[in-house]
């Protein structure tokens, strides 16, 4: 293949569509975090009990540490990073767990995902953290509630995000794929029916069923 073969000219462009759709992905991450941030910055001001209790939220690391088969660090994330707590009650602070980075984490990692997007067709970023159409939007949750970078990273490459990026990934010549959630399913072992393998499955992915 060369620079001038109509295949690598199809990739290419291919490669840039992916980009191109990842950058739009990127800034509705963060145009639905600048909201969430905005939302609780206002609650935590203006909110009585009742209604902060609607702001709070839990995320822990336990159920994707097995999954990850990496140094993920264990905890829990019970708050958004980089609150604007300048005046607010210490109680409240405690009650949403805000973590202060001094260096607008969220708005930086998000940045740099769009940069990672824009120049896709040259570098092909995106593929090697599975960040591309099926998985980006997973990127842009973990970053906006503040998961560590490497964390995410190692998750998203781990076997299990691998091989369901793989296996939705559409098939450009003959425009074939399995939706992401059938991709979830069959990761998690549910590819059975009426208590036996499905046969169309077993016959396309039989060699990775173990996962």
């Amino acid at each position: 293949m060369t620079l001038l073969n109509p295949t690598t000219k199809y990739l290419m462009q291919y490669s840039n569509m992916t980009g191109k759709n990842v950058i739009g992905i990127a800034a509705n991450g963060e145009k639905s975090s600048f909201m969430w941030h905005y939302y609780l910055n206002d609650l935590i001001r203006h909110g009585n009990a009742e209604k902060r209790k609607y702001g709070h939220f839990q995320f822990t690391t336990s159920r994707i540490i097995g999954r990850a088969k990496g140094n993920i660090q264990p905890g829990t994330i019970t708050g958004l990073p980089d609150l604007n707590m300048d005046g607010v009650d210490p109680n409240i602070q405690a009650e949403f767990g805000s973590r202060i980075t001094g260096n607008l984490y969220v708005d930086l990692m998000i940045s740099q995902v769009l940069s990672a997007a824009t120049d896709n067709a040259k570098e092909l970023i995106l593929a090697k953290v599975n960040a591309g159409n099926k998985l980006a939007k997973m990127y842009l949750f973990l970053i906006t509630v503040g998961m560590n970078i490497d964390d995410i990273v190692t998750f998203m490459t781990s076997p299990v995000a691998s091989f369901i990026d793989s296996i939705t990934e559409e098939n450009i010549f003959g425009g074939t794929t399995v939706d992401i959630n059938t991709a979830i399913s069959f990761a998690r072992g549910q590819f059975m029916t009426n208590g036996k393998i499905n046969p169309k499955m077993e016959a396309r992915y039989g060699a990775l069923k173990m996962l």
